[in-house]
Protein backbone atom coordinates (compact mmCIF):
# COMPACT_ATOMS: atom_id res chain seq x y z
CA UNK A 1 0.00 0.00 0.00
CA UNK A 2 2.43 2.46 0.92
CA UNK A 3 4.55 1.76 -2.74
CA UNK A 4 1.18 2.50 -4.26
CA UNK A 5 0.69 5.90 -2.33
CA UNK A 6 4.11 6.67 -3.12
CA UNK A 7 4.40 6.08 -6.84
CA UNK A 8 1.31 8.11 -7.21
CA UNK A 9 3.04 10.38 -5.66
CA UNK A 10 5.99 10.29 -8.10
CA UNK A 11 3.54 10.93 -10.94
CA UNK A 12 1.87 13.57 -9.78
CA UNK A 13 5.07 15.76 -9.10
CA UNK A 14 6.11 14.40 -12.30
CA UNK A 15 3.44 15.72 -14.93
CA UNK A 16 2.92 18.96 -12.66
CA UNK A 17 6.27 19.84 -11.92
CA UNK A 18 8.00 19.11 -15.13
CA UNK A 19 6.12 20.77 -17.74
CA UNK A 20 7.19 23.95 -19.49
CA UNK A 21 6.19 27.38 -18.34
CA UNK A 22 4.05 27.59 -21.96
CA UNK A 23 0.72 27.60 -22.13
CA UNK A 24 -0.47 23.78 -22.46
CA UNK A 25 -1.58 23.07 -26.00
CA UNK A 26 -5.04 22.46 -26.93
CA UNK A 27 -6.49 19.28 -27.54
CA UNK A 28 -6.46 18.51 -31.49
CA UNK A 29 -9.77 16.45 -31.40
CA UNK A 30 -12.03 19.34 -31.18
CA UNK A 31 -15.40 18.99 -32.95
CA UNK A 32 -16.49 21.96 -35.10
CA UNK A 33 -19.67 22.59 -32.45
CA UNK A 34 -17.76 22.65 -29.26
CA UNK A 35 -15.15 24.81 -30.90
CA UNK A 36 -18.15 26.94 -31.49
CA UNK A 37 -19.47 27.25 -28.37
CA UNK A 38 -16.10 27.63 -27.20
CA UNK A 39 -16.05 31.00 -29.37
CA UNK A 40 -19.10 32.18 -28.25
CA UNK A 41 -18.32 32.06 -24.50
CA UNK A 42 -17.08 35.36 -23.08
CA UNK A 43 -13.82 35.87 -21.61
CA UNK A 44 -13.67 36.06 -17.88
CA UNK A 45 -13.08 40.07 -16.70
CA UNK A 46 -9.40 40.35 -15.49
CA UNK A 47 -9.40 39.45 -11.77
CA UNK A 48 -6.01 40.92 -11.31
CA UNK A 49 -4.98 43.27 -9.21
CA UNK A 50 -3.40 46.80 -10.87
CA UNK A 51 0.51 46.82 -11.62
CA UNK A 52 0.74 43.01 -11.37
CA UNK A 53 2.89 41.44 -14.56
CA UNK A 54 0.23 39.42 -15.45
CA UNK A 55 1.06 40.13 -19.04
CA UNK A 56 -2.09 38.73 -20.69
CA UNK A 57 0.10 34.70 -21.83
CA UNK A 58 -2.19 33.02 -19.05
CA UNK A 59 -5.74 33.82 -18.42
CA UNK A 60 -6.69 36.03 -15.51
CA UNK A 61 -5.74 35.46 -12.17
CA UNK A 62 -6.18 37.05 -9.05
CA UNK A 63 -3.08 35.64 -6.40
CA UNK A 64 -5.30 35.96 -3.16
CA UNK A 65 -1.81 35.05 -1.00
CA UNK A 66 1.57 33.67 -1.40
CA UNK A 67 3.32 32.21 1.66
CA UNK A 68 6.26 30.76 3.10
CA UNK A 69 6.79 27.58 4.37
CA UNK A 70 9.54 25.04 6.18
CA UNK A 71 12.17 24.58 3.83
CA UNK A 72 13.05 20.91 1.96
CA UNK A 73 17.15 20.15 2.30
CA UNK A 74 17.68 24.08 1.91
CA UNK A 75 14.85 25.18 -0.51
CA UNK A 76 12.98 27.77 0.10
CA UNK A 77 8.94 26.17 -0.50
CA UNK A 78 5.73 28.10 -0.82
CA UNK A 79 2.07 27.98 -0.63
CA UNK A 80 -0.04 30.04 -2.91
CA UNK A 81 -3.85 30.30 -3.60
CA UNK A 82 -4.92 31.40 -6.67
CA UNK A 83 -7.95 32.01 -8.08
CA UNK A 84 -9.11 31.71 -11.42
CA UNK A 85 -12.18 30.87 -13.75
CA UNK A 86 -10.11 29.31 -16.84
CA UNK A 87 -9.90 26.05 -17.93
CA UNK A 88 -7.81 23.85 -15.71
CA UNK A 89 -5.38 23.13 -18.78
CA UNK A 90 -3.76 26.78 -18.04
CA UNK A 91 -3.38 26.22 -13.97
CA UNK A 92 0.42 25.14 -14.99
CA UNK A 93 0.57 28.01 -17.00
CA UNK A 94 -0.42 30.05 -14.36
CA UNK A 95 1.85 28.21 -11.79
CA UNK A 96 4.82 29.05 -13.43
CA UNK A 97 3.94 32.74 -13.82
CA UNK A 98 3.31 33.42 -10.42
CA UNK A 99 6.57 31.45 -9.30
CA UNK A 100 8.72 33.45 -11.70
CA UNK A 101 7.28 36.44 -10.60
CA UNK A 102 7.94 35.22 -7.19
CA UNK A 103 11.61 34.43 -7.56
CA UNK A 104 12.22 34.21 -3.42
CA UNK A 105 10.17 30.64 -3.85
CA UNK A 106 12.16 27.38 -4.94
CA UNK A 107 9.55 25.30 -4.62
CA UNK A 108 6.16 26.44 -5.18
CA UNK A 109 2.96 24.88 -4.51
CA UNK A 110 -0.10 26.85 -5.95
CA UNK A 111 -4.00 25.63 -5.06
CA UNK A 112 -6.80 26.85 -7.35
CA UNK A 113 -10.22 28.14 -6.47
CA UNK A 114 -13.26 29.27 -8.07
CA UNK A 115 -13.79 32.90 -9.01
CA UNK A 116 -13.51 34.92 -5.64
CA UNK A 117 -16.43 37.17 -6.20
CA UNK A 118 -18.92 34.11 -6.14
CA UNK A 119 -17.05 33.44 -2.90
CA UNK A 120 -17.71 29.31 -3.53
CA UNK A 121 -14.45 28.21 -2.81
CA UNK A 122 -14.18 25.34 -4.99
CA UNK A 123 -11.21 23.97 -5.39
CA UNK A 124 -10.24 23.21 -8.65
CA UNK A 125 -6.69 21.87 -9.19
CA UNK A 126 -2.72 22.14 -7.78
CA UNK A 127 0.08 22.50 -9.33
CA UNK A 128 3.85 23.01 -8.43
CA UNK A 129 6.52 24.95 -10.03
CA UNK A 130 10.28 24.29 -9.43
CA UNK A 131 13.70 26.81 -10.03
CA UNK A 132 15.54 23.22 -11.31
CA UNK A 133 15.44 19.74 -11.19
CA UNK A 134 17.34 19.73 -8.09
CA UNK A 135 14.60 21.34 -6.44
CA UNK A 136 11.68 19.13 -7.73
CA UNK A 137 13.92 16.26 -6.75
CA UNK A 138 14.50 17.59 -3.12
CA UNK A 139 10.83 17.96 -2.93
CA UNK A 140 10.05 14.56 -4.08
CA UNK A 141 12.21 13.21 -1.76
CA UNK A 142 10.17 15.25 1.02
CA UNK A 143 6.46 14.12 0.00
CA UNK A 144 8.27 10.34 0.17
CA UNK A 145 9.52 10.95 3.65
CA UNK A 146 6.01 11.82 4.92
CA UNK A 147 4.46 9.24 3.11
CA UNK A 148 7.32 7.01 4.82
CA UNK A 149 5.91 8.51 8.16
CA UNK A 150 2.13 8.31 7.45
CA UNK A 151 2.17 4.49 6.64
CA UNK A 152 1.86 2.42 9.38
CA UNK A 153 4.38 -0.57 9.96
CA UNK A 154 2.54 -3.68 10.02
CA UNK A 155 3.58 -3.71 13.90
CA UNK A 156 1.88 -0.70 14.70
CA UNK A 157 -1.18 -1.55 12.27
CA UNK A 158 -1.45 -4.60 14.55
CA UNK A 159 -1.44 -3.72 17.88
CA UNK A 160 -2.99 -5.03 21.00
CA UNK A 161 -6.27 -2.67 20.68
CA UNK A 162 -6.75 -4.33 16.83
CA UNK A 163 -5.73 -7.50 17.89
CA UNK A 164 -8.23 -7.94 20.51
CA UNK A 165 -11.25 -8.09 17.99
CA UNK A 166 -9.50 -12.15 17.41
CA UNK A 167 -9.70 -12.93 21.22
CA UNK A 168 -12.74 -15.14 20.79
CA UNK A 169 -10.88 -17.09 17.90
CA UNK A 170 -7.75 -16.55 17.72
CA UNK A 171 -6.76 -19.33 15.07
CA UNK A 172 -8.42 -16.72 12.16
CA UNK A 173 -5.90 -14.08 13.69
CA UNK A 174 -3.27 -12.32 11.79
CA UNK A 175 0.67 -13.56 12.31
CA UNK A 176 0.88 -10.44 14.06
CA UNK A 177 -1.58 -10.83 16.46
CA UNK A 178 -1.04 -13.95 18.08
CA UNK A 179 1.76 -12.58 20.26
CA UNK A 180 -1.43 -10.44 22.15
CA UNK A 181 -3.25 -13.41 21.98
CA UNK A 182 -1.63 -15.98 23.63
Amino acid sequence: MKWVVLALAMLMIAGCGAQSSNAPEKPQEEEAPKKAEEEAKPEPTSTQDPGSNNQGSVPDYKLDRIEPDEEVDGYVKGNAVAYTVTSPDYLQAITEEIRADNPEYDILIVQFFTDIDERTDQLTGVRYAYTSEEAAQAHMRDIEKEIEESVPTMEEFYDEDFCKLYVDDPSIAPEPCKKFLE
